[in-house]
């Protein structure tokens, strides 16, 4: 009992013993939960903090962070890669590839794999396309996440460098644009020595390496003498104001000098201080050359050699200073070459400038020692004769000269005869004038002038008188331009007589100049003025105009009521004007007129200015119904075979060959060839000014159709001729067999 007592007293002290052990352990694991429960949350706020500072950090830095699953879908960027990609926020980024360039994913997916397999990092520049469509360059770096051998994301970085790319292709192309240009670019330190060179600069020095050009001094390419200019003045001027040019000669590796243009820049450091030079060199040798060549064509004519007009003028005022102090004259000779435009257009003007030179050699032939000859323009050359013997001796010049000219000159296989009008000045001949350089030339052009005036081929002593006679058709020049508008010109009317009926068939309309002070200027004074002014135009305009208005009341005014064929004269400058027909045609229509009562006549040498075009224009006006003839024939130096090309109705035989009809049987010959020509071409001839009537008989004998001159009228007003016309006054002239008969009986 007791036993058992005790047995159960001591289970009792045992189950007590571990319940109380039980619960110290409990007690034990309660507390140790709890301290491990407050380092658990320390850790984890340390662990979010930390979290929440590499976000923060992630957020801030200038490079764009991101990190993507396996497959590379975008699982966080920050903002500045949402900046470089361009998307309008972190989600749109989220969940899809990156925007690669199309030309570049290739490379980037391939670098990509390559990372993959080794399981390491790349790095790699591509381009991506923002949503925008801009291209911008990156430089992505990626690092793989590993988890037993396997990659289940990548983190990384991404910074745009764009703006770097970009100066780095720019920085690339300027250094190939330095490599390209064949200017001599250069840089050198502050010691002198080379320490860039471009290929141009290379070449020229002879620079075979870098090497080579570590070892040259800049110094050692200029040229001896300009060393000095370089050290006092060039590198002074750059370390002053930062720039210096100039031209200096440099030095090439066969020692040979160079002249250039050069450019010199000292570069500073942030201090201040000089850190190189650069250069740009420039070979002006070729404008060297050039600038000698504009030098001479300035001085010399470039066809033939000769001097030209400020050379000429500078060495005849030396001769005339010379010739003052010596007691001596010298003479300028003026020379024309007539009718030069015929070379150029029937043979071309590669063909005239080769007789240019021809007529060059031949004049060069005949200059004596101290003589200059000289090209004015296109056919006008200019001689100066020093220590000439006076007038005599100048004249013989020109004899000289018009002997060479006689040769005929060989072109092109053809025989081509030249001769000159030639005009000559002499210093002091005027001992009350004192003579310049500008005098005696314009005294020489105006002899020139008269001597053209004068049919050309010819030579004339300037005088006093051309001047007064130039000043004269200055202020003719000046009134004719007021004539017009001032309605001081008239037209009168010639009759054409029928030399086998008397009958009137035409007239030829004649301007006159009723000049309100002077009176009555004679035509053969305004007219070639008006050519050369370019007035004829308009005074050509009036007289068609006036003829017109005329013709229309004169319709039936004939005898016979025929028609009368009113004939107006044209110059080279109307008949080369392209509104010459559409003005004629509109002239005829506001008068009424049928174009066959109108004829136009145009001289031989204006046809021959243009030959081509003459044929042209009067096809033209033939095509409308106008008559059309051939004045002054035999003046002129057109062929049978041109003639034949004109589509004329009538020859006008010129007065020359009319006046010694009479008494010269040469001029017979020739009226009666003209008007047997005329008439194997169906070509009607009229002979003009007729004074007499020996000379009326010997054309009517000789076969010419239509005569005009004094014998018959005067040039008269309209109410005249309408008189003639209506009696037909003409007709009893013809009596003048019987007269002629009684003549010859009694003498």
């Amino acid at each position: 009992m007791l036993a058992s007592s005790m047995i159960s007293t001591t289970s009792s002290w045992i189950v007590a013993g571990i319940a109380l052990g039980v619960t110290a352990v409990l007690v034990l694991l309660l507390v140790l939960n709890r301290r491990d429960r407050r380092r658990l949350s320390a850790t984890t706020e340390k662990l979010i903090a930390s979290e929440a500072r590499m976000r923060e950090l992630a957020e801030t830095v200038p490079a764009g962070i991101f990190q993507t699953d396996a497959e590379g879908k975008v699982l966080y960027a920050n903002p500045r890669l949402v900046q470089i990609t361009g998307d309008p926020s972190a989600a749109e980024l989220l969940d899809r590839p990156w925007m690669v360039h199309e030309d570049d994913e290739p490379t980037m997916r391939a670098a990509w794999a390559e990372a993959a397999a080794a399981l390491t990092s790349c790095r790699i520049r591509f381009r991506i396309r923002r949503a925008s469509g801009e291209i911008r360059w990156v430089d992505a770096e990626a690092r793989p996440i590993v988890h037993d051998d396997v990659i289940t994301g990548w983190v990384g970085s991404v910074v745009d460098i764009t703006e770097e790319t970009q100066a780095t292709a720019d920085l690339r192309r300027f250094g190939e644009i330095l490599e390209a240009t064949p200017d001599l670019v250069a840089m050198v330190d502050t010691n002198g020595r080379f320490t860039y060179a471009n290929a141009a600069a290379r070449l020229r020095f002879g620079i075979e390496d870098d090497e080579a050009m570590r070892h040259m001094r800049a110094i050692d390419v200029y040229a001896p003498s300009v060393r000095a200019l370089f050290f006092g003045e060039a590198l002074p001027t750059a370390n002053r104001v930062g720039v210096w040019s100039g031209e200096v000669e440099l030095l090439q590796p066969d020692g040979s000098e160079v002249p250039v243009s050069q450019v010199v820049v000292a570069h500073r450091r942030p201090d201040g201080s000089i850190d190189y030079y650069s250069s740009i060199t420039r070979d002006l040798s070729e404008r060297r050359v050039l600038e000698e060549q504009l030098a001479q064509a300035g001085l010399y004519d470039s066809l033939t050699g000769l001097a030209n007009r400020a050379v000429f003028m500078q060495v005849l005022g030396d001769a005339m200073d010379a010739a003052l102090d010596a007691g001596t004259q010298v003479a300028v000779l003026l020379l024309d070459l007539d009718h030069f435009k015929l070379v150029n257009d029937s043979f071309g003007h590669d063909s005239g400038d080769l007789m240019l030179r021809l007529v060059t050699q031949r004049l060069q032939g005949l200059l004596g020692a101290g003589d200059v000859l000289a090209r004015f323009g296109s056919d006008v050359f200019c001689l100066l004769a020093t220590d000439v013997a006076g007038e005599g001796g100048a004249v013989a010049i020109a004899e000289q000269i018009n002997d060479a000219m006689a040769t005929p000159f060989s072109l092109d296989g053809d025989q081509v005869f030249l001769s000159m009008s030639i005009g000559i000045a002499l210093s002091g001949a005027d001992e009350d004038v004192v003579s310049t350089p500008d005098t005696i030339l314009r005294d020489s052009d105006l002899a020139l002038h008269r001597a053209k005036e004068r049919g050309g081929a010819r030579t004339e002593l300037f005088v006093e008188d051309f001047r007064a006679h130039a000043v004269n058709r200055l202020r003719t020049a000046n009134d004719l331009h007021r004539a017009l508008t001032n309605k001081e010109f008239r037209v009168v009317y010639q009759p054409e007589v029928d030399l086998r009926t008397g009958h009137i068939t035409g007239v030829e309309a004649l301007v006159r100049w009723h000049h309100p002070e002077r009176g009555l200027v004679p035509p053969g004074e305004f007219i070639p003025l008006a050519e050369q002014t370019g007035l004829i135009a308009g005074i050509g305009a009036y007289v068609l105009d006036a003829s017109l208005a005329q013709a229309a009341e004169w319709r039936n005014v004939r005898h016979d009521g025929g028609p009368l064929v009113v004939w107006v004269n044209l110059s080279a400058r109307q008949l080369g004007d392209p509104g010459l027909v559409d003005l004629v045609d509109e002239k005829l229509r506001r008068h009424g007129v049928e174009p066959s009562q109108l004829g136009l006549e145009i001289t031989e040498s204006a046809l021959l200015e243009d030959a081509e075009g003459a044929v042209t224009a009067l096809s033209s006006l033939r095509g409308i119904g106008v008559r059309l003839a051939v004045d002054d024939f035999g003046t002129g130096y057109s062929s049978l075979s041109y003639l034949k090309r004109l589509p004329v109705d009538a020859v006008k035989i010129d007065r020359t060959f009319v006046d010694g009809l009479a008494v010269d049987g040469d001029d017979s010959a020739i009226v009666a060839a003209v008007a047997g020509m005329a008439r194997a071409l169906r070509l009607t001839t009229i002979a003009e000014g007729v004074e007499s009537l020996e000379q009326l008989h010997a054309l009517r004998r000789l076969g010419c159709d239509l005569a005009q001159g004094f014998f018959f009228t005067t040039p008269q007003p309209p109410a005249h001729i309408t008189r003639l016309l209506e009696s037909d006054r003409i007709t009893p002239m013809f009596a003048y067999e019987d007269e002629l008969s009684v003549r010859r009986a009694t003498s």
